[in-house]
C-alpha cells in the first residue's frame, strides 16, 4: 500500500509535468532491453531475500546509446542490498566489449544516488583526490531505459585493469573485496576483482600477510605493530584515508566497503575510499569501527598524524569554500533531474528534506571535528614525596589526567632549571624503573592503560623563599596552544 501510495504521489508531483532539461556537461543515455529479458530479471528479483545472490546476478543483453554511437552491452542489476534492486529503479552494472570501450571504460555502474547520500559521495570523492588518494572516476548521468524519462544515476567505473592504467597506474595489482562480517578476521572472507598474473604466489597471499600481522601476537604491542604494518602501508596514506572518513562520520568504511589493493611494483597495500557515506559528527575519542583502525590507530602517534592532516584542512577556509561550492555545485544537477525522475521511489518532499540534511552533516562534521580538535583539558595535582635539606633533594610527583578530546602533551618549561624529569612506569613510585623525559609525553585521553600519567621532578631543595614553579608545560598536541588545566589542590 505504501509504494501504491507513494507512485500515485509520484505521478501528481507538479515537477514532474514538464520533462527534465538535462544541465551542459551532464552525459545521457538511452538504454534498450527487451520486455522479455526484463521481465525475466523482475521475476528472478522478486524470489531475493535480503542480500542479492548468485541467481539474481544474470547478465542480459542490451543497447548502450550515447552520441549516437551503439553499444553492444551485457548489463546486471548491482548492490547487495534490496534497495538496489527490489524497486522500478535499480543500480545496474554494465559490461562493454573489450574492442568498443566506452571512454576507454571496461565496465560502469550506474548507481542509485540517494544510495550513496546524495552530493556527499561525489564530495567524498573530491576530497579524496585533493588527498592524492585514488578514486574511481564517478560523475551524474541521466538514463532513459526502454523511452522512460531521463533518470538520474552515480555514474562510478568498476574496478578493471583499464580504470587504474587510465590513472596511471600500474596493472601489476591484486585489487581485493572483502564480505560483510570478519574482513580483518577471516581470509575467505575476501576475493579479487583483479587477479596479478606476474606472481607465482596466490592472489590472496599479501593479504592473508596482513591479516597475520594484525590478528598475530604483536598486535598487543603498538610500536611493533606500528613497525609492520608501515612496511605494508604509506603511513601518511593510512591516515589521510581515516581522515578522509572522519569528514564524514566514519561509519560506512567498514566489512565490504573497504577498498584496498596490492601494488606489485611498490610492494605495498593502497586505499581506496569507497561508499563512504554521510554520518553525524563523530567524537575523535571514539576509535573506529574498521578493525584495521581500530588496531592501528589505538596509538597515539598514528591517531595524531591524522588530527594535524584534519586541522590543515579545516584551517583553511578557501578549501572549505571550494568544497561547499562544490557540494551545492552537485545539489544543483541532482535537483534538476531528480523531481522529475517518474521512477524513483523517494517523494520529492522527501528527497528535498534529505538533501538538507545531507548539507547540515556536511557543516556539522567539520564544526564538530574543528571545535574537538581544537580542545584539550587535563586535571593535574601534585604532591612532595621527599624533601631534604641535608641531601638537597627534592621529589615532587604529577598526576595528569588527560581528558582531551585532543591528544595533549607534557614537557618542561622554561623556567624548570636544573631538576630532572621522569615518567613512572606504573608501579606509581619514584624508584630506579622510571624513564628519565627529555622529549615532550603524549598524553592520550583514550588510551588502553587509562588516561592518568603521573611523572616526577627531581631537583634541588626549594626553601621557602624560593621558587615552588613546578616547570611544567602542557598544550594542545594539534594546535600548540595551551591545554585547558584545572589544579587540584595537593
Amino acid at each position: 500500500m505504501r509504494t501504491v501510495i507513494r507512485n500515485i504521489h509520484n505521478r501528481v508531483d507538479v515537477f514532474q509535468v514538464i520533462p527534465a532539461k538535462i544541465p551542459e556537461g551532464v552525459p545521457f543515455y538511452s538504454i534498450k532491453i527487451l520486455d522479455d529479458d526484463m521481465r525475466n530479471l523482475n521475476t528472478v528479483l522478486q524470489n531475493e531475500g535480503n542480500v542479492l545472490s548468485d541467481d539474481g546476478r544474470i547478465w542480459i543483453s542490451a543497447n548502450f546509446v550515447n552520441n549516437n554511437h551503439v553499444y553492444d552491452v551485457k548489463m546486471r542489476v548491482r548492490g547487495d542490498q534490496p534497495n538496489h534492486w527490489e524497486n522500478k529503479k535499480k543500480s545496474w552494472r554494465i559490461k562493454f566489449n573489450k574492442n568498443d570501450l566506452f571512454s576507454g571504460m571496461r565496465e560502469m555502474n550506474l548507481i542509485l544516488p540517494e544510495d550513496r547520500a546524495w552530493f556527499a559521495e561525489l564530495l567524498n570523492n573530491k576530497r579524496a583526490k585533493d588527498m592524492n588518494l585514488l578514486q574511481p572516476p564517478m560523475r551524474y548521468v541521466a538514463v532513459s531505459i526502454n523511452n522512460s524519462r531521463p533518470m538520474l544515476y552515480l555514474e562510478v567505473e568498476h574496478w578493471t585493469v583499464e580504470m587504474f592504467e587510465k590513472q596511471g597506474r600500474s596493472s601489476n595489482i591484486d585489487m581485493f573485496k572483502q564480505s560483510f562480517l570478519d574482513t580483518f578476521k577471516d581470509i575467505s572472507m575476501w576475493d579479487t576483482y583483479i587477479d596479478s598474473n606476474s606472481q607465482n604466489l596466490h592472489s590472496l597471499e599479501s593479504a592473508n600477510l596482513l591479516l597475520s600481522i594484525i590478528n598475530g601476537d604483536n598486535a598487543r604491542n603498538s610500536s611493533v605493530l606500528s613497525s609492520l604494518i608501515d612496511l605494508l602501508f604509506f603511513e601518511e596514506e593510512l591516515a589521510l584515508w581515516y581522515a578522509h572518513s572522519l569528514l564524514a562520520g566514519d561509519g560506512h568504511v567498514v566489512g565490504d566497503n573497504v577498498r584496498l589493493f596490492y601494488d606489485y611494483t611498490l610492494g605495498k597495500f593502497v586505499p581506496v575510499p569507497w561508499d563512504v557515506y554521510l554520518f553525524e559528527p563523530k567524537s575523535i575519542t571514539e576509535l573506529p569501527i574498521n578493525p584495521l583502525w581500530k588496531t592501528l590507530f589505538a596509538s597515539a602517534e598514528k591517531r595524531l598524524m591524522t588530527h594535524k592532516i584534519l586541522w590543515a584542512y579545516l584551517s583553511d577556509q578557501k578549501r572549505i569554500d571550494e568544497d561547499l561550492q562544490y557540494a551545492n555545485e552537485q545539489r544543483e544537477i541532482i535537483e534538476s533531474i531528480i523531481y522529475k525522475d517518474t521512477q524513483k521511489y523517494q517523494t520529492n518532499r522527501e528527497i528535498r528534506k534529505d538533501l538538507n540534511r545531507r548539507m547540515e552533516q556536511i557543516l556539522a562534521n567539520m564544526s564538530s571535528l574543528k571545535e574537538e580538535i581544537s580542545t584539550s583539558k587535563a586535571k593535574v595535582s601534585w604532591d612532595t614525596v621527599l624533601e631534604s635539606k641535608d641531601e638537597n633533594r627534592r621529589v615532587v610527583s604529577i598526576d595528569v589526567i588527560a581528558e582531551g578530546p585532543e591528544i595533549s602533551s607534557i614537557s618542561k618549561d622554561d623556567s624548570f632549571g636544573d631538576s630532572s624529569f621522569y615518567m613512572d612506569t606504573g608501579n606509581s613510585q619514584y624508584d630506579e624503573t622510571d624513564i628519565l623525559i627529555s622529549e615532550d609525553v603524549l598524553l592520550d585521553p583514550i588510551r588502553n592503560e587509562g588516561n592518568m600519567y603521573r611523572f616526577f621532578i627531581v631537583g634541588p631543595y626549594v626553601t621557602a623563599s624560593g621558587s615552588n614553579s613546578l616547570g611544567i608545560k602542557i598544550i594542545n598536541s594539534v594546535t600548540g596552544k595551551p591545554a585547558t588545566l584545572e589544579l587540584l589542590s595537593p
